[in-house]
């Protein structure tokens, strides 16, 4: 500044002079406003006031109504949804008995599908949760008695596995414990996350009946499960058997195989396993000496497991291989045992597989089970329970250990011919990342394939529909090929079979009591548990009361609906049918709607070892970086993994998550839910919404602060006043018909799509800049009555928005004739009507009206200069000459109706010029 008054003094040019006063009078503006910056609050105290302010909210007395007088300021969710859940339940607005509005006597039911006790929700249950919810919502508002069932899952391995490691941290191991001992760690667990999982439903909205909750080891489900068991057993479909087994070592039990996944290792890939890193992408071609026509010959075998050749009884070949007729009456000898074996033809030997020879080991190969069961070989196990050798020279060590030491021998003995790497499609623990061992075990088992075919009939013939269609196909392909469900777990946790043993006799009953008395003597309970999808198999009816025949029972199964995730299509949906069925007589819900899976906004599956899991709490509630960092480390993650997923979050959310809300959740959630398709998520989606749920606030907002004036005039018919009014009647009823319509297909993305069209640019961008200025009682009445039937069309998707709003508008108007509930809750839900043909006629022209409008606005946008508007008259502008003025203010610059002029523009049958 001083270097140009210095200039300044010395200049005698008058335009030079003009320039360098310009100059030091915006100079001197710029220092005035960095004068104000300086002495402004900083923007990050601003910003962290107003994250208190958020945080802290109303206090409101748990059960006890908010009181609303009006909408303040901006739209703020915790706010806003703060206190309305607690005094839902109180009231019992989420009761069946409680009635509704427009009560009408129909039933709707459906179970939430029980979420497991290992922890929080995750954002697959906010989808659950924001889905079923909006049906449920929607249902109950269209005056259906409506029962919505909530529970948790006591998830046997799960559980066991996740507290075992929390008391890991601790020091305390269950090999430390009793059984009791252990079991209450895990009901002290359950206690503790139980409770957290229907906080975290109650603060999605979620409209669940708790009164009625439930979990699969209460005492009266317990029943139910104890009750299942013995029919099945009764009616020849459970039994005890010698069969091949997946066994994991780490937490000692058989799984199901649904509960087994698989990794892809490439050739000469490795595996971390049993406590050590092992090169597993292997395949070894060995040579074994065979006695055919009183000859040795030599017959080259491929296999993965070396170290099983302790337990080979056969080598097998295809009977329509040409090359081992003449092995008929071959004796294999077995190159590490000497042992002599069997020569087998079946069809399990791949022809064109290596040298189409197999070898047979039935204790420890699924394929080589059935071969053995087929011909009857004998069985013998060279691995124990915690997966080291049993047998020969490798006794006690661990199974890949012995593959080492085994391929060293063969070596040694000159069979091994040769040894290359190998893709491997290797059995992994879908619950510890252990390589799988098939084991030979004495276990509990059912025979599904009856039941499967009653369920195939149930969705071929229409009694039961899945959606969406494409799942049919998955659904009949695996129950078309079912096997018999291995039922029992070795654990601790879960429903211990009711099977009991005397003296190597069992007996299957009800209660101990009963098996002593058949025994004739004490008897002891089997030590295993049912697999945890037993008990979920019975969810759908154990939960009403079943097998007592209770009121709940009579009056809400079959349930209408199942809504769940399609990733557990087998291990639940299918059990469900096919339990429900044979127990019942009945399918246990007339549809089954599959949603999406929920991934990151990449696309990539959430994992918290990614570091990309989003946590619903989180988002609603908002969460800083540190803390987010700091529930990392309370987790069960293993060093590397947290540093992985410490760096992946820092990059993700550097300053944290914003609060959005629940309502903001549950929409980008519904607005995203693409049936057959996966969803890709982005807290910056959620954000989105939450700026639309403000959308909704502000225009309803000044829905509110319209009032009428005493002495203003009505509006004729005809009027540019009625023609706005008109159409947003008109607009309205058509996303009535349009959202009732998507919510009845299970469309939710196409009624999210549609309540936002309607409110961001019919209502708001449209409607309230014509309704500027109006005091008439009639566009007054229009206002209020199109805003609260569009608030109680939107409620299922924002339940606390909508209630927020619909108790200050209670408090706010009186509208002639109309009806207010305690809560929008129990409010009935918008219909469509027919429109006459009068009704079509002049809405034509109004719709003609509005699309010249928006067509005009939108011309003049990418026009450098227009002046005015030039009409041409007709017959459905002639009304128009007389609002030349509201017109101005909708389009922005003067407007002329003529019946003379070229009129280059046309929009709905309306010709205009832009001059």
């Amino acid at each position: 500044m001083e270097e140009l008054k210095a200039a300044l003094a010395g200049e005698t040019d008058d335009r030079k002079r003009a320039k360098l006063e310009k100059k030091m009078s915006k100079l001197a503006k710029f220092m005035s406003k960095l004068e104000v910056q300086k002495n402004a609050p900083k923007k990050e105290n601003q910003k962290e006031k107003k994250k208190i302010e958020f945080e802290e909210g109303e206090f409101v007395p748990e059960g006890e109504k908010k009181e609303v007088d009006k909408l303040n300021g901006q739209f703020n969710p915790k706010s806003v949804e703060n206190g309305w859940f607690s005094w839902w339940n109180k009231k019992g607005f989420f009761t069946p008995e409680y009635k509704t509005k427009a009560s009408n006597g129909k039933m709707f039911s459906i179970v939430l599908p029980p979420p497991n006790v290992t922890g929080s929700l995750h954002i697959g249950h906010a989808m659950m949760a924001s889905i079923e919810d909006t049906i449920v919502r929607w249902k109950r508002m269209q005056g259906y008695k409506t029962l919505y069932l909530p529970g948790t899952d006591h998830a046997g391995i799960a559980t066991q596995v996740v507290v075992e490691k929390s008391l890991e941290k601790k020091g305390i191991y269950r090999k430390d414990m009793t059984r009791e001992e252990f079991l209450e760690k895990v009901w002290a667990w359950k206690e503790q996350y139980g409770n957290q999982i229907s906080n975290q439903f109650k603060s999605l909205g979620t409209s669940l009946d708790f009164t009625r909750e439930k979990f699969t080891m209460d005492a009266d489900v317990s029943h139910a499960v104890t009750e299942a068991f013995v029919r099945f057993y009764e009616d020849g479909l459970i039994y005890r058997g010698n069969r091949l087994v997946n066994w994991c070592a780490k937490i000692q039990t058989s799984l199901s195989d649904l509960e087994v996944d698989y990794q892809m290792v490439e050739p000469y890939g490795k595996i971390t396993t049993d406590g050590k890193e092992y090169v597993l992408g292997r395949i070894f071609t060995i040579a074994y000496d065979v006695e055919v026509d009183g000859k040795i010959e030599k017959i080259h075998v491929q296999t993965t497991r070396p170290e099983t050749i302790f337990g080979d009884v056969a080598l097998c070949a295809n009977p329509n291989d040409s090359r081992f007729a003449r092995f008929k009456d071959a004796v294999p000898i077995n190159p590490l045992t000497q042992e002599r074996m069997r020569f087998v033809f079946d069809e399990a030997a791949d022809m064109s597989f290596g040298t189409g020879v197999l070898k047979i080991t039935p204790a420890h190969d699924p394929v080589d089970f059935e071969v053995g069961e087929r011909h009857k070989l004998e069985m013998i196990s060279v691995l124990d329970i915690n997966n080291r050798m049993t047998v020969g020279p490798f006794k006690g060590m661990l199974r890949f250990d012995a593959r080492e030491a085994t391929v060293k021998e063969l070596q040694a003995i000159k069979v091994l011919v040769k040894e290359e790497g190998h893709s491997s499609n290797i059995p992994i623990c879908s619950r510890t990342g252990e390589v799988i061992e098939p084991r030979l075990a004495p276990q509990w088992w059912m025979n599904c394939q009856g039941l499967a075919k009653k369920a195939l009939e149930a969705s071929q013939s229409g009694a039961l529909r899945i959606v969406p269609d494409e799942m049919t196909k998955t659904w009949e392909g695996w129950l078309s090929n079912i096997k018999d469900w291995c039922l029992s777990r070795q654990l601790w946790w879960g429903h211990r079979i009711p099977a009991y043993t005397r003296n190597g006799q069992w007996y299957i009953t009800r209660t101990k009591e009963e098996a002593e008395a058949q025994a004739g003597g004490p008897v002891e309970q089997e030590e295993d548990v049912l697999d945890t999808w037993f008990s979920s198999g019975l969810w759908p009816f154990s939960t009403l009361g079943w097998p007592k025949e209770t009121e709940d029972m009579k009056t809400f199964y079959p349930t209408s609906l199942l809504e769940t995730g399609k990733d557990i299509i087998f291990f639940w949906v299918a059990r469900m049918v096919m339990m429900g069925i044979s127990l019942t007589g009945k399918c246990p819900f007339s549809t089954v709607l599959f949603h999406s899976i929920v991934r990151d906004a990449k696309g990539e599956k959430m994992s918290k070892s990614k570091g990309n899991v989003i946590d619903p709490v989180d988002v609603i509630s908002g969460i800083t970086l540190e803390s987010l960092l700091a529930k990392l480390k309370s987790g069960n993650l293993s060093q590397n993994e947290a540093d992985k997923a410490t760096v992946s979050i820092t990059q993700e959310y550097p300053a944290g998550i914003e609060a959005c809300g629940s309502d903001a959740l549950r929409y980008a959630l519904l607005s995203s839910a693409s049936l057959g398709r996966d969803v890709n998520l982005s807290i910056d989606k959620v954000t989105s919404c939450r700026r639309f749920c403000n959308k909704i606030w502000n225009g309803m907002k000044f829905a509110l602060a319209q009032k009428a004036a005493p002495d203003s005039k009505e509006v004729r018919k005809g009027s540019f006043e009625y023609i706005s009014d008109r159409w947003i009647e008109s607009r309205f009823r058509k996303a009535v018909s349009s959202v009732n319509a998507s919510l009845e297909s299970s469309n939710f993305m196409k009624a999210s799509v549609d309540v936002h069209q309607f409110m961001v640019y019919e209502f708001c961008d449209f409607y309230l800049e014509m309704f500027k200025g109006r005091k008439d009682p009639s566009g007054i009445t229009t206002l209020q009555t199109v805003s609260l039937e569009f608030i109680k069309l939107i409620h299922p998707f924002f339940p606390f928005l909508t209630e927020e709003i619909y108790q200050a508008m209670q408090k706010a108007w009186n509208i002639e004739g109309y009806t207010w509930m305690e809560s929008i809750t129990v409010e009935d839900y918008p219909s469509s009507r027919e429109e006459t043909d009068e009704d079509k006629e002049e809405l034509h022209q109004i719709e003609a009206i509005i699309e010249f409008i928006k067509d005009a606005r939108s011309k003049i946008s990418t026009r450098d200069k227009t002046d005015k508007v030039l009409i041409k008259l007709s017959k459905i502008t002639e009304e128009l000459s007389t609002h030349q003025d509201t017109l101005k203010r909708l389009i922005g610059i003067q407007i002329e109706c003529t019946s003379e002029g070229t009129f280059t523009e046309s929009a709905a049958g309306i010709e205009y010029s832009l001059v």
